[in-house]
């Protein structure tokens, strides 16, 4: 059926599928003899460990601090993107004031040319 001795598996990465990333333990003669062993590489975690709880513990604390820090920014931001529309709002308004102002003025001086005496 397939090699089970440690000497021939090779340890590989999936690639595709659902477990893409995860590694796993294969034979190294599958492509040409078609051996089927396959079985996925358990991740070793010693939870009794009290040095492993720590890091975990401290690894936790600072990621909560980043998230912490990325909300604030966000919000940040999103005060400042609503400020920017605001601004963007005003020049519209002033833009659309200035463009009738000008075609106004065109319209006068065109009357005025035409029917000088």
């Amino acid at each position: 059926m397939g090699y089970i001795t440690s000497s021939t598996n090779v340890l590989r990465t999936v690639k595709k599928g659902p477990n893409v990333g995860k590694k796993f333990y294969g034979c190294s003669l599958w492509p040409q003899n078609g051996c089927g062993f396959f079985q996925l590489e358990e991740m070793q975690v010693d939870v009794g460990s009290n040095s492993t709880n720590t890091d975990l513990e401290t690894q936790f604390k600072n990621y909560e601090a980043k998230l912490k820090k990325l909300k604030l920014k966000n919000e940040k931001l999103k005060m400042e993107v609503s400020m920017l529309k605001v601004k963007v709002e005003k020049h519209s308004k002033g833009e659309k004031i200035v463009m009738f102002g000008l075609i106004f003025s065109w319209i006068i001086f065109a009357f005025s040319w035409l029917f000088r005496t």
